[in-house]
């Protein structure tokens, strides 16, 4: 008691403030040990040290810091790098796959120049006749599409193939044959394009999706729907010398045909992609219009892809329960945007000829049950990548393979129809769909199945790569030099140009009618804007019906020099040809002969009304053949050429 009285009041003060301060957290201690650990605690914060060991702990600190900065640095300067390995694979992806698809356009050019010296590829008669189409656009409105032989006759081919191409033509002051080099040089750039996008939407790989659009744009079997076996079959036959005699130029890497698909599967490939992205990506209101209007585009570039487009929305709108008002909506815009096409094509169908239309085997009635075009290779390819799809969380290429299906059923329409449509055209919807479904099923597994040996991934994938270069090249230049048709036209082209078509356009004005040499005719047609009397328009004109086909014959081969039996045996050749596609009648060819000999033999008697009411004014005549007499007899030498002599009627 004494002790406690005895003890100065400052220090019971002290003591009092130290145990109030360290109770909570020590509890109660005596006065030495709270001092000692308060002093403990200010050691801890650095204060009442000397300033070298301050110094030391800031020094420890501020090294701590700067590794955590360091590290976060080095993280960031890893993800740029990364980025722009990224940006550079994408970029020369990008580079390579156009690069090989203009190499792959401009082939048959390059051959052309280096064999002949003349830089002009016409693959076949078909390629000729749309630059016919576009010399009526090119001399005259860009709008409507018109027919080449009628000065007022119309036709089915939309303007969305043609117009822009004429259009950069006559901006650049190309003449009117140069179109045909726009259209190869927009499929060299857009058709690897719109394949490299539509590969990496879904690899998100720059280099296999750049290996994907290389092989579709040099496999033979892309539209059959099986790359690589109708590439080694075709290799095969072409090694052995057993290979088909070609008709055409473009038969055997059909994706580069002219004008389709080469320069409008572009366009049905964009609206895959946009399509597919809206799906994917619901919330994109922007990808959803895009969609809209890509498919809207499509009603203005071919029959056969806006038929399949809409089938397979119809189909997907169905089988993909998650997505059905985004594929209604897409639907909608593109049937609204589209209307203007359907409605047209309701106005003009009157106006086409039912015989006309059956020439080319376009409506016209066929048995319902006789035939079923649905490859057997294609029907396993779709069975295998619908199997993979929806096995597949996401189901991405869902649409795509509903386009397929779609293209596959509507080759069968004559089935409900009971007509002939021309369904093969539909093989290049469902086959291009299909092949790019196989590729991207093969690389998908291949790339999760062997990570272990990307190496030899990327070795498989490098010798595939150059099989299909070197095979899909020697197949291009096979096609090239062995087309009968591709080499007709050369020679004809060869002589049109020694004849000076310089002064053709002067001579020959424009929506004149001429008749004569084929060759020449078709020809002038293009260079001049002239209107063939007869020929290959004429047979495609669906203005006109039998009788004034075969009289438009007749009158030619009349005005032309020839004799009855030469005649005939044209005629004959005529005959076998009517009809196109499973519609073809084989007693039709007897009576279109039969028709053409009867009008023949009119013109002999008095040629006089055909010439007036065809409106026949230019002669184009062979200098091989000797001059008719009924030249003698009002009609006056134009140009004598070392091909043709030009004759004008006074």
């Amino acid at each position: 008691m004494g002790k406690q009285h005895l003890q100065p009041s400052g220090a019971r003060q002290t003591r009092n403030r130290l145990s109030l301060h360290y109770r909570e957290h020590c509890g109660p201690k005596s006065a030495k040990t709270l001092q000692r650990k308060a002093v403990r605690s200010v050691e801890r914060v650095g204060i009442g040290k000397s300033k070298r060991k301050s110094r030391l702990k800031v020094k420890k600190e501020i090294s701590g810091d700067s590794l955590s900065d360091r590290a976060s640095s080095h993280g960031s300067e890893v993800s740029i790098a990364a980025t722009a390995r990224y940006s550079s694979a994408f970029e020369s992806s990008i580079a390579a796959v156009v690069a090989a698809g203009l190499a792959g356009s401009f082939l048959p050019y390059l051959l052309r120049w280096y064999k002949s010296g003349h830089f002009v590829y016409i693959a076949d008669l078909d390629n000729q006749y749309y630059l016919q189409l576009a010399s009526r656009l090119y001399y005259g409105n860009l709008f409507p599409m018109r027919d080449p032989v009628l000065l007022h006759g119309v036709t089915i081919y939309q303007s969305l193939q043609f117009v822009p191409a004429v259009l950069l033509a006559r901006m650049m002051g190309l003449p009117a044959l140069e179109v045909d080099a726009v259209w190869y040089l927009w499929a060299g750039i857009a058709l690897p394009l719109t394949f490299y996008f539509v590969f990496f939407q879904w690899l998100r790989r720059p280099w296999a999706a750049a290996f994907c659009g290389i092989v579709m744009l040099f496999d033979s079997g892309v539209h059959a729907g099986e790359p690589f076996f109708i590439q080694i079959i075709r290799l095969h036959q072409a090694a052995v010398g057993h290979f088909p005699v070609l008709d055409d130029g473009q038969s055997i890497l059909g994706q580069w045909r002219i004008v389709d698909p080469a320069v409008g599967m572009p366009l049905l490939l964009f609206q895959v992609f946009f399509v597919s992205s809206a799906v994917e990506r619901p919330k994109g209101r922007r990808l959803l219009v895009a969609a809209g209007i890509s498919t809207a585009l499509l009603f203005y570039t071919w029959f056969y892809y806006w038929t399949a487009a809409v089938g397979a929305l119809s189909i997907a709108f169905i089988v993909d329960r998650s997505a059905r008002r985004t594929y209604a909506k897409i639907l909608g815009i593109g049937l609204i945007a589209g209307l203007p096409v359907i409605v047209d094509g309701l106005i003009i169908k009157p106006l086409l000829d039912s015989e006309a239309l059956h020439r080319i085997g376009f409506f016209a009635p066929v048995p319902r049950l006789w035939f079923f075009p649905a490859p057997k290779g294609a029907l396993l390819a779709l069975l295998l990548t619908g199997v993979w799809i929806w096995l597949k969380n996401e189901r991405e290429g869902l649409y795509l393979w509903c386009l397929a299906l779609a293209a596959l059923a509507l080759s069968n329409n004559h089935i409900v129809s009971g007509m002939d449509l021309n369904a093969d055209r539909w093989c290049f919807v469902w086959g291009t769909g299909l092949s790019i479904l196989v590729l991207l099923m093969a690389v998908q597994l291949s790339l999760s199945s062997f990570r272990a040996s990307r190496r030899a991934v990327v070795m498989v994938a490098s010798v595939a790569l150059l099989f299909e270069l070197s095979a899909g090249t020697a197949l291009r230049a096979i096609e090239v030099d062995r087309s009968l048709q591709a080499r007709f036209i050369l020679n004809g082209y060869k002589a049109f140009v020694s004849q000076v078509p310089s002064k053709v356009s002067q001579l020959l004005p424009e929506n004149a009618v001429i008749a004569g040499d084929e060759e020449f005719c078709d020809l002038a047609s293009i260079v001049s804007g002239v209107r063939p009397l007869a020929g290959y328009a004429a047979f495609k004109s669906l203005g006109i019906d039998d009788q004034e086909w075969e009289s438009r014959e007749a009158l030619n081969a009349y005005l032309e020099g020839f004799s009855e039996q030469d005649f005939r045996s044209r005629a004959s050749a005529m005959g076998e040809q009517y009809g196109w596609g499973r519609s073809a009648n084989p007693l039709k060819g007897a009576m279109v002969e039969a028709g053409m000999m009867r009008e023949f033999a009119r013109m002999k008697c008095d040629p006089q009304p055909g010439i007036k009411g065809f409106g026949v004014r230019y002669v184009a005549l062979h200098t091989a053949r000797p001059d008719p007499d009924y030249l003698k007899r009002g009609w006056s030498l134009l140009e004598a050429g070392p091909y043709w002599r030009i004759w004008r009627k006074d």
